[in-house]
């Protein structure tokens, strides 16, 4: 919950829905907002052709050099075709992929430059 008559953060974070631990981080610790992409497809290892299993993270760097993670946006991708076939060769992966693909992107980034707004802080790149 971003807070702006008492310029701070609150965040509540669950572990296992169990264990609830409270941070409370004000504006002025904020040093800036990460924003990072990370391809979590196993299949891009392994295949020539699959579908990206795209994770969105959006965190906020202290001036301390600690970092909280605030929302992770996690939702199937776009499929990617490395070979030299077609896509209508792979029609069942890409037909999967066109009904499965979410597009996380607009709405992490949405959030990272409304918290960029709100806090006053530029926003970054996650470190990989």
């Amino acid at each position: 919950m971003v807070d702006r008559q008492l310029s701070e953060v609150r965040i509540r974070q669950r572990t296992f829905w169990i264990f609830v631990k409270r941070i409370i981080v004000r504006f002025q610790d904020v040093q800036e907002i990460l924003y990072g992409y990370s391809d979590l497809s196993p299949g891009s290892v392994f295949a020539f052709a699959w579908q990206t299993a795209d994770l969105f993270t959006v965190a906020l760097h202290l001036k301390t050099g600690d970092c909280v993670n605030l929302f992770r946006f996690f939702g199937e991708g776009q499929f990617i075709n490395n070979t030299f076939l077609p896509d209508w060769w792979y029609w069942e992966e890409s037909l999967h992929a066109r009904i499965t693909n979410v597009d996380q992107s607009d709405a992490s980034l949405s959030l990272a430059d409304l918290l960029s707004q709100l806090i006053g802080a530029p926003i970054g790149n996650l470190p990989a």
